[in-house]
């Protein structure tokens, strides 16, 4: 089951996921509070599936890639001291001669592989869902769509209340439906009568409505999701963990697929990978049934999947003992890039309490959007951002701010999106020197709701900063007076000068009042800062370019048609 290279390195597992359409590696380690680090990772396109002959054995031209795809991977792996765990999912499982194939794989290689079977296949994948996204405490719906099966998980937790695995994949669906290269009408509607053949008898299984959040992972849910962002959002999506994938635009996304047809115009058109053109009709089709049996409206895209899960789940086998249980996967996160980035921790949490304080006291009456739930939110990004701003000092103590920008947005940081690593990113880098600006510089791609949560933001981590400045603690909390002269007033440590502090919310008071809307005055008597009047600001409206092409727009309009009238007719 396990192989440690060898290397003389410990607490590093190297995960291999032989699946029907790529093989992939993940190199991690974990440390003792269950922070996981990917060190390494390599994917090699091998499509097993179609290796599979009409007797249900692996071609010798099957084996013969899974073999030397194994052997280079346990080499990278070696490089790292890595102990090594292979799982083989569907195509394995379905070659009759699977026990001969890894016999011969773990003789070349020295690589023992583990068949698993689709529902700890499913497990698995929500193992490494939990550890992604922060769902540990709430009702989930997993689905993993590979490329010869697909699985789909209602959890909560630990606890697993349904599980299943159906014979339905991306590679082995494109095999057996669509003969040539270019699919037909026929072919395609064939499809979709097959997926809900397989589908239709599960929908009694699970409840609609019986879980808050839908996940996603595999490579199709990815590739679906990058090519959403850039037609829909008009952003280029880099990291796809805990992106909303709306299952109307599934719908729209799938049904411009099935008048393209053809894999190239598909690629050319909608911006698809070369290395899936040819098989994300089949998996898009898939997400889409099962949106529609399990009563789905909207995907969240996970990164983690199987590897991951197979990692967590090898260091709790090893360990003996509950490690890398999936916590408060965003605090835990962020308090490791900080100590990797050697942040002053004590100096983040005083500007953190501080900055946590200003905002429970003002939102409700200076917060940009009047909506509680997202101030939730904004809370945890501007904690984060607050941890955070001083990490730029790893690289150079000149300009810190913009290297704190540059780790924030590029670093690791889990549970987080790509969009909410981005505003952290900003917030960090705008609580010193130059104030935000709408639609300049890395704040260009910002909507004007955006650009104003950032910029409340980052004034509230600015005055924080600002009320830390000895770097003493002097400040050790405010009271907050409301009214038409609203007061923020300063609570003092015993003994305390707060000079230093008072004088730097002087010098930043123009981004303050820029920032919370407010014209200020500090008092240096009373240690507080006083609103005077409210600022008046004329917001200007900014036309933003569209970058996406008309053919592409006119299809996923007609695909979004196209389908609703398929619905109808299903429902008639």
């Amino acid at each position: 089951m396990y192989v440690r290279s060898s290397s003389t390195h410990t607490q590093t597992v190297a995960a291999i996921d032989i699946g029907s359409n790529s093989i992939h590696l993940s190199v991690a380690r974990m440390d003792k509070s269950g922070h996981l680090e990917i060190l390494d990772s390599e994917k090699i396109s091998v499509r097993l599936g179609e290796f599979l002959m009409a007797d249900g054995n692996m071609s010798q031209e099957g084996q013969k890639r899974a073999t030397r795809t194994i052997a280079h991977m346990a080499k990278i792996a070696s490089a790292y001291g890595a102990t090594i765990r292979a799982v083989a999912t569907h195509s394995f499982r379905e070659a009759k001669n699977h026990q001969l194939l890894m016999d011969q794989i773990h003789d070349k290689t020295g690589v023992k592989i583990e068949l698993i079977d689709g529902v700890e296949e499913a497990r698995l994948v929500y193992l490494g869902m939990r550890y992604a996204l922060p769902i540990e405490n709430m009702t989930c719906l997993g689905m993993d769509i590979g490329g010869g099966s697909t699985e789909i998980i209602l959890a909560r937790g630990e606890h697993i209340k349904f599980v299943t695995s159906v014979k339905l994949g991306a590679v082995t669906l494109t095999a057996k439906h669509f003969k040539k290269k270019i699919a037909t009408s026929s072919e395609i509607k064939k499809l979709h009568e097959y997926i809900n053949l397989r589908l239709e008898p599960l929908g009694g299984e699970v409840e609609k409505k019986s879980f808050k959040k839908a996940v996603a992972s595999s490579g199709t849910a990815k590739a679906i999701a990058v090519m959403h962002s850039r037609l829909f959002r008009k952003r280029i999506l880099v990291d796809e963990n805990g992106y909303k994938l709306p299952v109307k635009d599934v719908r729209a996304l799938l049904g411009a697929m099935e008048r393209l047809k053809n894999p190239k115009r598909i690629k050319d058109v909608l911006g698809v990978d070369a290395s899936r053109a040819d098989i994300i009709l089949a998996g898009a089709a898939i997400m889409h049934e099962v949106s529609r049996v399990f009563g789905v409206s909207e995907w969240t895209i996970t990164s983690f999947g199987l590897r991951e899960g197979v990692i967590v789940d090898s260091f709790r086998r090893m360990a003996g003992e509950r490690v890398g249980r999936a916590r408060d996967i965003r605090g835990e996160s962020a308090r490791q890039l900080a100590e990797t980035w050697q942040v002053d921790a004590d100096q983040a949490s005083n500007v953190a309490k501080l900055a946590l304080e200003i905002f429970d006291k003002i939102a409700d009456s200076l917060h940009p959007v009047q909506v509680k739930e997202q101030w939730l939110d904004d809370r945890e990004l501007l904690h984060v951002a607050a941890w955070l701003h001083e990490a730029g000092k790893f690289i150079s103590q000149s300009s810190y701010h913009k290297h704190s920008y540059y780790l924030i947005n590029n670093g690791r940081l889990l549970g987080f999106t790509q969009d909410e690593r981005h505003l952290i990113a900003l917030v960090a880098m705008h609580h010193r020197k130059a104030e935000p600006k709408f639609d300049q510089g890395e704040l260009g791609g910002l909507h004007r709701p955006e650009f104003e949560r950032v910029e409340f933001l980052a004034g509230i981590l600015r005055l924080a900063v600002a009320l830390n400045r000895s770097r003493k603690g002097t400040i050790k909390g405010i009271t907050v007076r409301r009214g038409k002269t609203p007061e923020i007033k300063f609570r003092l440590k015993d003994g305390a000068d707060p000079l230093v502090e008072l004088q730097q919310v002087e010098r930043e008071q123009d981004s303050l009042e820029k920032a919370m809307g407010w014209h200020f005055i500090v008092d240096y008597e009373r240690c507080s800062v006083r609103g005077l009047k409210r600022r008046v600001a004329k917001k200007k409206s900014v036309k933003r370019k569209r970058s996406v092409t008309k053919l592409a727009e006119r299809l996923i309009r007609s695909g979004r048609h196209r389908s609703k009238k398929r619905l109808a007719t299903k429902k008639k």
